[in-house]
């Protein structure tokens, strides 16, 4: 499993990487970047970072608690949207999918993350909170551009 995360990882993060100008059309500005925010379709999340990168974005990285209270208001109450922050690559180290860097801003739910019989490695957003996940459960997903 370790081995092809790590190529569908190096896949999805090929070139493309720099964020357009100007954004695609589907993305709106939300605080001071833009956002596409999928309401009804879920996908696991290798399917949610590819549908980011053919729509001109890729998986979003939540960079702040302000950030952060701009978009949930946006959200469907109680459901879930991957975010692009995953362990895959080394377990408990959860970087952005675009940077493969750790992330700045985290917003674990008490407990979190837990990684649940071992095979939870991708971060979802419920709520104001994030919580690891089985990479290939379905859930909403938010984009960045």
């Amino acid at each position: 499993m370790l081995g092809y995360s790590a190529i569908i990882l190096f896949s999805l993060a090929l070139p493309g990487l720099q964020a357009a100008a100007r954004p695609p059309a589907q993305f709106e500005l939300i605080g001071s970047r833009y956002f596409y925010i999928e309401k009804n379709t879920t996908l696991d999340w290798f399917e949610a970072a590819r549908t980011c990168r053919r729509m001109g974005g890729e998986l979003a990285t939540i960079q702040s608690q302000q950030e952060l209270h701009q978009i949930v208001p946006k959200l469907e109450w109680d459901s879930k949207y991957w975010l692009s922050l995953n362990d895959l690559l080394h377990e408990g180290t959860f970087v952005s999918i675009s940077s493969a860097q750790p992330e700045p801003f985290f917003n674990w739910r008490k407990g979190q993350p837990d990684n649940y019989n071992f095979n939870e490695h991708c971060v979802r957003a419920i709520n104001y909170y994030m919580y690891d996940s089985p990479c290939d459960s379905k859930a909403r997903f938010i984009c960045e551009a």
